[in-house]
């Protein structure tokens, strides 16, 4: 896996390459990666890349400390509607989309 693979994994939703094409993390989260839904979706995206689409265990933690901090704000609408807890839902439906296209996971989905 090359680290173009890792870079591109992102660029549906924003671009760590190049900002001219795709707007970068800061505009497109308004916020940086000091918040921990947000960061473990990233981090989650990025390494599934590097990993060429496995889970393996550095993934299921990253998923799983985002899915925990994003459960956690759906209690209080200020928290739920906030960027970062946005971004992070769509970076994880990004990743639940790409697992249900993989030709291997269309049977476990069934």
């Amino acid at each position: 896996m090359y680290v173009g693979d890792a870079r591109r994994a992102a660029e549906p939703v924003f671009s760590v390459a190049d900002p001219v094409l795709f707007q970068d993390f800061g505009s497109v989260f308004r916020t940086d990666l000091d918040d921990p839904a947000l960061l473990n979706a990233v981090l989650l995206t990025f390494a599934l890349a590097v990993t060429g689409g496995n889970m393996d265990n550095e993934c299921v933690g990253y998923q799983n400390r985002a899915l925990a901090a994003v459960r956690q704000r759906m209690s209080s609408p200020e928290t739920a509607l906030s960027l970062p807890t946005l971004g992070a839902i769509l970076l994880l439906a990004g990743v639940e989309v790409r697992e249900w296209k993989r030709p291997e996971s269309s049977s476990s989905h069934s």
